[in-house]
């Protein structure tokens, strides 16, 4: 997916990710190696033009899971543009174009599956009906 983050006045598209690793020390002398975070590569860039996309959807989130919302999404492969725009304070808007009402379809389920496990409180479960 490409996806373009508004930054104040500028626009950054993503061009990749990095894993950072942090190591840990135990006693003695064996390291762990253990994997934390990402770090979002990007690349200052003129405002997308939308005008070739015919399908368009939005999706709300919140400003404090946007890093790893634009991780976990920008992992997957797809002819789609998401743009990426602050609100207010505490939500983003995640416009979705794409050119074909498939592929939309996809990537809004795709992105609405990643919201829900990011926004998910951890060591709860869902309490059966």
């Amino acid at each position: 997916m490409r996806i373009v983050l508004q930054h104040g006045d500028s626009w950054l598209e993503v061009k990749g990710l990095h894993k950072i690793e942090s190591t840990s020390r135990k006693r003695g002398s064996s390291r762990r190696k253990r994997s934390s975070m990402y770090s979002i590569v990007a690349e200052n860039v003129k405002k997308p033009s939308v005008k070739k996309y015919r399908y368009k959807q939005e999706v709300r989130v919140p400003a404090t899971q946007i890093s790893k919302f634009i991780t976990r999404v920008f992992r997957h492969n797809s002819n789609v543009l998401v743009l990426i725009e602050a609100i207010d304070d505490e939500h983003y808007l995640a416009k979705i174009y794409s050119t074909s009402k498939r592929e939309i379809e996809k990537a809004t389920r795709l992105i609405t599956s990643v919201l829900e496990k990011i926004t998910k409180p951890r060591g709860r479960e869902e309490e059966e009906e």
